[in-house]
């Protein structure tokens, strides 16, 4: 019982001893306070000296790392890219990856887009370049739809104003589901040539053929109008051209309207639609008026 007495007692001289070393001193500040004589009992201090030491310092390892990921974690941050009415870019993803935005189409994705994942989130309007990278699939997330591709090109629409969300393939294959928790429905693949229409208000989908490209023309420039009605066409003008257009005199019967218009300015479209649709209108700045005869 002396000897564990002792023993004890030079445990609690060594703790006192081992302060400076987590103050980042070196060992031999305690073996040259050990008693040389003692060798035995040298050798069971020295291990329990050397345990605290090593817990200690694997302790202050953890927290460093801790605080390294917490700092990590705090220097992401999220990248937005807006075009407004009447302008058209082109994004240039640091993967090679390039997005033409349509007009008033928002993009967002984190600043640490293509270390891990390469995901971005869509409003609007935009058609996807995508860099090939098997091992780092692409994913447009737009309302509730979420496509997936590895290197392709394609189209999405998106704007909270329509009913629908359409994802038409140009080249290679994407994949497009929901990615709401509570969604079971499967998955669709698109080939090149195919477009997918999502309806949210029945939350389904709908596959078909993309006729004649049309789902591409916006970014050459080419304004075009398929079966559209008198909101889609006012919502069009409005967004193609940056301008406000306000319909004073409403037609008779019900605007079913198809047109192409390749580069065109705004009042020869006008002048064109006037014809066919039989309405008159006047240009003050930004403002249009229509009134239907």
């Amino acid at each position: 019982k002396k000897e564990d007495n002792e023993i004890d007692e030079d445990v609690k001289s060594i703790w006192s001893n081992l302060q400076p070393i987590v103050r980042g001193e070196t060992l031999d500040h305690i073996s040259n306070k050990l008693d040389q004589n003692n060798q035995f009992k040298f050798s069971i201090l020295w291990k329990v000296a050397a345990s605290i030491v090593l817990l200690a310092g694997l302790s202050l390892w953890g927290i460093g790392i801790q605080q390294e990921d917490a700092l990590a974690v705090s220097h992401i941050s999220i990248i937005e890219k807006t075009t407004p009415k009447g302008v058209k870019s082109t994004v240039t993803l640091k993967d090679g990856s390039t997005v033409v935005l349509n007009s008033e189409s928002t993009i967002r994705y984190n600043s640490n887009y293509g270390d891990s994942i390469r995901e971005i989130t869509l409003t609007g309007e935009a058609f996807f370049e995508v860099a090939k990278n098997p091992n780092k699939p692409f994913i447009v997330k737009s309302g509730n739809v979420s496509t997936t591709a590895l290197g392709t090109s394609f189209n999405i629409s998106s704007y909270p104003e329509c009913q629908d969300v359409t994802v038409s393939l140009a080249t290679g294959k994407v994949k497009v589901n929901q990615y709401d928790v509570d969604s079971k429905t499967n998955a669709y693949f698109l080939n090149p040539g195919e477009q997918l229409k999502y309806q949210k208000s029945t939350r389904s989908f709908l596959k078909s053929r993309n006729k004649d490209d049309e789902a591409f023309l916006w970014k050459d420039g080419i304004l075009s109008f398929t079966q559209a009605d008198l909101p889609q066409i006012t919502q069009k003008l409005e967004r193609w051209y940056g301008v406000t257009v306000d319909v004073t005199i409403l037609p008779k019967s019900l605007v079913d309207y198809d047109g192409i218009f390749n580069n065109q300015s705004m009042s020869n479209v006008l002048k064109a639609m006037s014809f066919s649709l039989n309405f008159d209108y006047t240009i003050e700045e930004k403002n249009i008026k229509i009134m239907f005869k």
